[in-house]
């Protein structure tokens, strides 16, 4: 019988994780990659994208191949770390245009 709660109880923390996960507010904004960096890009924030409020240049990490001038939308989590330029919790990046 202590098998089957446990059991139980294994199933629904793993689900309620899993559903945790995927509720995370997420926000995106459209940029340019600006400068290739060691580890990811510096990216020039498009003209009107609400987070141009907090910087203009923000520096991301990936180990996606980009070019200077790909215009890109990243997501990320809507923290933006105080530093020039700025950084993210960037979730994703894919190139668009």
């Amino acid at each position: 019988m202590k098998k089957w709660i446990i059991l139980i109880l294994v199933i629904l923390l793993v689900g309620c994780t899993n559903k945790a996960v995927e509720d995370v507010e997420s926000f995106t904004f459209k940029a340019r990659i600006q400068e290739i960096t060691q580890g990811g890009y510096i990216v020039l924030v498009d003209e009107g994208e609400d987070v141009r409020n907090s910087s203009d240049l923000i520096s991301i990490s990936t180990d996606q191949s980009f070019e200077l001038d790909d215009h890109v939308l990243i997501k990320y989590d809507g923290a933006i770390m105080e530093s020039y330029p700025a950084q993210i919790n960037m979730l994703s990046i894919e190139k668009i245009d």
